[in-house]
């Protein structure tokens, strides 16, 4: 495997699902689409630096799956090629979309009225074979994910090991949800992420309570060296949420793909009632909260000013 495409696989799996916004300019908004023709109009539209020089996005219209353990579960579940709901409860219609391009994924487009449209990719690596499905309970909208577990949709034609996520989109990511997050006072934060076969940044950011945060960049990150900075204040308390809304205490100590070449991730929470918190995530993928975390403190390292 070569450098750019290890880089395009990690890339990919640090991000979880494709993200892209743009200006609401549309055409046709979500509510008036009728057709799957208007659906791959809009995608194209709303999905930044969108090309079609291998293959052409569609909509599964068929609804045809190429391995039959999909098949019969997209079947038993009454899979629709696109379906127009409120996905995150902002008053705005989205798009939830089953898509041909690069292979069988879920995408879904977020309509934020002045803000534009976001494009985010619901299907995660190594589990192609998922659909969502809207549910509103109390006050909370969320989507109910269903899917093969990594790999098993390859091995036969039964359905075992079927599994179920509940997700909501929050801090600019669908992640799992949580009706009753922590409220645990974070000391500090150490991420670090190791390189893979080809161009992964390797680096380490630490960020303490008190805003004090030190970044120590090495292979493949966008500058060498060792810096800190006084990190944003919003910044630093969004994090700390994302952190406690995960429930980052009580995850699995580790993750890993059964794949070859990926990056790790190991990141360490120091509460402030004492208890130390280590995860080791190879891959980038141990959950949707987890890659979400990885997203906004990867981040960090490009929107803050380090010194």
């Amino acid at each position: 495997m070569n450098r750019y495409l290890s880089a395009i696989i990690f890339i990919v799996a640090f991000a979880n699902a494709t993200h892209a916004q743009t200006e609401n300019t549309v055409s046709i908004p979500i509510d008036g689409i009728t057709n799957a023709a208007q659906v791959v109009d809009l995608f194209k539209r709303t999905y930044t630096g969108y090309q079609d020089k291998y293959t052409q996005f569609k909509v599964n219209t068929s609804l045809i799956f190429e391995k039959q353990k999909c098949q019969r579960l997209a079947d038993s579940l009454k899979v629709k090629p696109y379906e127009k709901v409120d996905v995150d409860g902002n008053g705005y219609t989205d798009l939830l979309i089953t898509s041909n391009w690069y292979g069988h994924h879920i995408y879904c487009i977020l309509d934020f009225g002045e803000k534009g449209y976001s494009v985010e990719r619901l299907t995660r690596k190594y589990r192609e074979c998922s659909f969502p499905f809207v549910v509103k309970k109390d006050s909370a909208t969320y989507l109910n994910y269903v899917g093969l577990r990594e790999r098993n949709w390859i091995d036969n034609d039964t359905l075992e090991n079927v599994e179920s996520k509940n997700l909501i989109y929050k801090f600019d990511n669908f992640i799992e949800y949580n009706p009753n997050p922590s409220k645990q006072d974070i000391r500090s934060i150490t991420y670090q992420a190791t390189g893979c076969l080809g161009s992964c940044p390797t680096f380490k950011l630490i960020i303490n309570q008190d805003r004090s945060a030190y970044y120590d960049a090495s292979y493949y990150s966008k500058k060498e060296g060792k810096f800190k900075t006084t990190l944003d204040a919003v910044k630093l308390k969004e994090i700390h949420d994302l952190v406690n809304y995960i429930d980052f205490a009580h995850l699995n100590d580790n993750y890993e793909i059964r794949a070859t070449d990926h990056a790790t991730s190991t990141t360490t929470i120091n509460y402030a009632n004492g208890q130390i918190k280590r995860i080791v995530d190879y891959g980038q993928l141990g959950t949707y909260g987890l890659t979400a975390l990885y997203k906004k403190l990867f981040a960090l390292t490009e929107s803050q000013v380090w010194h």
